[in-house]
């Protein structure tokens, strides 16, 4: 305790008061919070001062400890999942990540120092973009969590080790999936009349980053749906496919099935050949064929040229066309341009001695003949 400035003895603390034991002389503790209450000390009845930590369990403490040190290291990942644009589920399944390797009774993932701390954080963020093929640069996710390449590294090595969690791209989206899909929501009895629709639909969404999240049953029903909806010329709601359903569909799926009709919204107003104030979501995935067809004909109609004059003179004409059209003038387009490419068009001009001798008479030189050509042409036009 700080000596008083009267005799030099030590003193006790009452009240933000420094009180001398010897003389009682009181000065007030400039280090003392007044507006805090929740002190661990209380005054006994003797008038000594007295732990209030006696009754608290000490596992509750630490426990509190680590809720708090885990809320800390959550909103980096929070913030770090807001600078690279990544939806609520996928930080859902970085934190469940995280949680996981941050309690596992190994050793060596009870990290100690702020920086492997850091670097878990970013290497959850890793496994979890990469199991989705979100293409974030792995530099980018260190820079949003400030750690050291370094602790990213040795904390994913530290994951693949201890947890067995690694990064691989599932293919969520297989036939398989989509059959263990519907026969876990009890729609089995579709799978037969949508089996192709789906595929079709996924097929067309090749191109597009679906965030899929922490699980990929939304996606999974939402195509379904529109693949159902397509069938009967969207009569079908979406009321009456959960009521198809005993199990209660994911509270994501609306949200989901609004974000695929965009894409598809997207793709269809892309196709030249659609009249565009017709296509709305709602009604977008009733032009699947015409999407589709589109995609493969801009695959085919691609032509790989050196020069971007080239691409830009050509490819705008094709894109007019329909599917078919554009094929068959591509083909031919390519023929005679090869036909022209064979032949030297830059050749130099020719000079008096590359003539042979019997054909320079078909030859004129224009500054010396120039009389006579007019005098034989105004005898041919006389006669």
């Amino acid at each position: 305790m700080a000596p008083t400035t009267c005799c030099g003895k030590e003193t006790i603390v009452d009240d933000g008061m420094r009180v001398c034991e010897v003389c009682g002389t009181a000065t007030e503790d400039v280090n003392y919070d007044h507006g805090r209450t929740d002190t661990g000390t209380r005054c006994s009845a003797e008038g000594s001062y007295e732990s209030n930590l006696k009754g608290i369990k000490r596992s509750s403490i630490f426990r509190n400890k680590g809720n708090y040190s885990m809320s800390r290291w959550k909103k980096v990942t929070s913030n770090a999942a807001d600078m690279l644009r990544l939806n609520h589920e996928k930080l859902k399944e970085v934190n469940t990540l995280f949680e996981e390797a941050y309690h596992h009774p190994s050793r060596s993932l009870l990290f100690k120092q702020e920086g492997s701390k850091r670097g878990l954080c970013g290497a959850c963020l890793y496994v979890a973009c990469q199991r989705d093929a979100i293409p974030i640069p792995f530099p980018d996710i260190c820079q949003a969590v400030q750690a050291e390449m370094s602790d990213v590294f040795q904390a994913l090595k530290a994951l693949k080790t201890h947890l067995g969690i690694h990064v691989h791209h599932p293919n969520r989206f297989s036939k398989d999936c989509v059959q263990v899909c519907l026969k876990k929501y009890g729609l089995e009895s579709l799978e037969n009349d949508l089996r192709d629709g789906i595929q079709q639909i996924f097929k067309s969404l090749e191109g597009c980053l679906i965030e899929t999240g922490f699980k990929a049953d939304p996606n999974i029903l939402s195509v379904a749906l529109l693949a159902w909806q397509r069938k009967f010329s969207l009569k079908m709601t979406l009321k009456g496919f959960q009521e198809k359903s005993e199990v209660s569909f994911p509270k994501s799926l609306k949200r989901r099935l609004g974000a695929l009709r965009k894409m598809l919204y997207k793709m269809a107003v892309e196709v030249p050949w659609i009249q565009t104030e017709m296509v709305t979501n709602a009604n977008a995935v009733t032009y699947l064929d015409d999407i589709l067809k589109y995609q493969q004909s801009h695959r085919i109609s691609r032509i790989s040229s050196d020069s971007e004059s080239d691409d830009e003179t050509i490819e705008p004409a094709l894109k007019k066309m329909k599917p078919e059209e554009a094929s068959v003038r591509l083909h031919n387009f390519q023929e005679t341009y090869s036909k022209i490419a064979s032949h030297d068009l830059d050749c130099e001009e020719l000079n008096e001695d590359d003539i042979p001798e019997s054909e320079l008479n078909n030859y004129i030189y224009l500054d010396e003949k120039k009389p006579d050509v007019k005098t034989l042409i105004d005898k041919l036009s006389s006669s």
